[in-house]
């Protein structure tokens, strides 16, 4: 890969990190007003670009979370969901890589998904 499109792959990546934690407020805002359908489709936008970035956990998480906000259990995940997605982020924008699949709370969602 060419220095130029490294240079240009990185600040795609910083640019969503940093359009991230208005996209959670929205999504939380969502959650509050109880727009279940509207939140499913910012987790499907989730699932779908998080990879592109070079941000797997958010794709991972995303594919969780549209999964688990159309079932009861929604109650209870999506605020560990929003909690992750902050971590994520924090970490990210740290330098640090999140392994989420290595917490406790993303494989309790994961239970939770395949009960669903």
């Amino acid at each position: 890969m060419s220095n130029d499109l490294a240079q240009i792959l990185e600040k795609l990546k910083c640019d969503y990190l940093a359009n991230l934690p208005p996209r959670i407020a929205h999504m939380e805002d969502l959650w509050h007003k109880s727009e279940h359908k509207l939140l499913k489709t910012e987790f499907h936008k989730l699932k779908g670009t998080g990879k592109t970035y070079g941000l797997p956990e958010i794709s991972e998480l995303g594919l969780v979370a549209e999964d688990l906000c159309q079932t009861e259990a929604r109650t209870q995940a999506v605020p560990v969901i929003f909690d992750l997605l902050h971590k994520i982020h924090s970490n990210r924008i740290n330098g640090k890589v999140f392994d989420l699949a290595a917490t406790l709370e993303f494989q309790k969602l994961t239970a939770m998904r395949k009960a669903a």
